[in-house]
Formats: structure tokens, sequence, C-alpha cells
């Protein structure tokens, strides 16, 4: 049976994709996409929730490397009626150039900066 010239179109484009998806997987697999690249960012204290006389600040976790993180330690403290309170979380997995939401907990408001810090993560 003789194929027609729509076949043939078709034949060679279904290839050629084939043959650049396979050829995107096999670089994007083979190269290094360097370490993580941990930062936070304190979206806004002084909007922070008080639900049950606590205070929660709100902030963003963001992995800007090319592999993942696990198990991020983030730690914040802040000067809480004139003593400083410490508050910690764990982020239990952070893929490649994404970011979480979360939220620290406080006694009270803070009275002025809170600092943000990355204590630690592993590499899965």
């Amino acid at each position: 049976m003789k194929r027609n010239w729509l076949e043939w179109l078709i034949l060679l484009a279904s290839t050629g994709l084939v043959i650049g998806v396979v050829g995107y997987l096999l670089v994007s697999g083979l190269t290094s996409r360097g370490p993580a690249a941990i930062r936070t960012e304190v979206i806004n204290a002084g909007a922070a929730d008080s639900p049950d006389g606590g205070w929660l600040v709100p902030l963003i976790v963001r992995n800007q490397g090319g592999t993942a993180a696990g198990a991020i330690v983030v730690e914040a403290t802040a000067m809480v009626d004139g003593t400083e309170e410490a508050s910690q979380l764990t982020v239990d997995l952070l893929a490649a150039d994404s970011e979480v939401e979360l939220a620290l907990g406080f006694s009270g408001p803070p009275d002025g900066d809170v600092e943000v810090r990355v204590v630690g993560y592993e590499t899965p």
C-alpha cells in the first residue's frame, strides 16, 4: 500500500517530536543543575495574625537552586515585650525552583524587625 503525502508529513513530524523530547530529557538529565539555594522572606510582619493570644508572622521560603532540598530548618528571632523570642520549623521537602508559604509563631506582636535564617538542610 502506497502512502500519500499527508501520512509522510505526519510520520516526519511525530518522529521529530519524539527525537526532540528524548534529546531534551537526556540533556536535562545529564547536565548538573547546581546545589539548592534556599532564601527566606518575611511577607509582612505588620500584618501578622494573632490567633489564641499568639502571633503568627507569615514568610516565604524559596529554593532558587537546581536541586531539591529536604529537612530545611528555618529559625526566626524577634523582640517581644523586651525579650528575644525564637521560633523554628522544618520544611520536609522543597523542590528546585519552588516556594512555600509558612507562618512562625510568637507569644505576642514583635517589637521590631523579625530576623529569619536558614539553619540547615539536607540534599535528598
